[in-house]
């Protein structure tokens, strides 16, 4: 359906980005660089070890390595940071150091996000009625569906215990992660409503909300569609 979607330019993106990988579109020097990691990891690097393993086993990561596989491979810190829903979420630390960090050559325009706003879901509810009829579904892992494309691996290794790895998929830390997953999920709103012909959804980033009138399957039927 990408073909369709009347929004070009987002369209070319992830057309590209699905075939090729999505490009940082970083602009700096590429050059070897090894950081420390985060405190969180060095006091618990049998938890990063873990989740480093989880996603090599899912095809997201490569490694481990004894020795840098790409000879100019820089190593940004990685951390551990607590979940909402529990446990801890790796992220890679893409803004260190400051003023010389992989986001810091990254073009504010690659970047720049606009989310819907709460507004828009208040509306839509609004307009169905009493007793309206609502789902909520979120796309898990969200950044970590994209590949990036392999020209820019060298910006993402990772170096713990003295092994070697290299993130594949877009990381949390990116500064065009959230920019990029955003066009991927508008383009999936897009292609719910044209196929479920109803625009009774909205979403933000990887949370889609549905709504249908009471005593009706429309709700039910995006949910299905979605």
């Amino acid at each position: 359906m990408l073909t369709d979607y009347p929004n070009l330019s987002d369209a070319t993106l992830l057309l590209d980005g699905f075939k090729q990988g999505f490009k940082l579109n970083y602009t700096g020097p590429r050059y070897s660089k090894e950081f420390d990691n985060l405190l969180s990891v060095k006091e618990n690097p049998e938890e990063a070890i873990k989740k480093l393993q989880s996603e090599i086993d899912l095809g997201r990561m490569a490694g481990p390595f004894n020795e840098k596989p790409i000879s100019n491979l820089r190593c940004s810190p990685i951390g551990l940071i607590p979940k909402k829903t529990g446990g801890l979420r790796l992220i890679t630390h893409l803004s260190y150091p400051p003023n010389s960090s992989v986001n810091d050559y990254i073009d504010e325009i690659y970047t720049k996000v606009k989310y819907s706003s709460f507004d828009n879901a208040t509306h839509m509810v609004q307009k169905l009625g009493k007793n309206a009829l609502l789902g909520k579904k979120d796309i898990k892992s969200a950044f970590r569906l994209l590949k990036v494309y392999p020209g820019d691996f060298d910006l993402l290794g990772i170096k713990l215990l003295g092994k070697y790895y290299i993130d594949k998929t877009m990381p949390m830390g990116c500064s065009k992660s959230s920019a990029d997953f955003e066009k991927f999920s508008t383009f999936l709103h897009w292609a719910v409503s044209k196929r479920a012909n109803s625009d009774n959804l909205d979403h933000y980033l990887d949370d889609f909300l549905f709504a249908g009138e009471a005593g009706t399957d429309n709700c039910k039927h995006l949910m299905l569609t979605f």
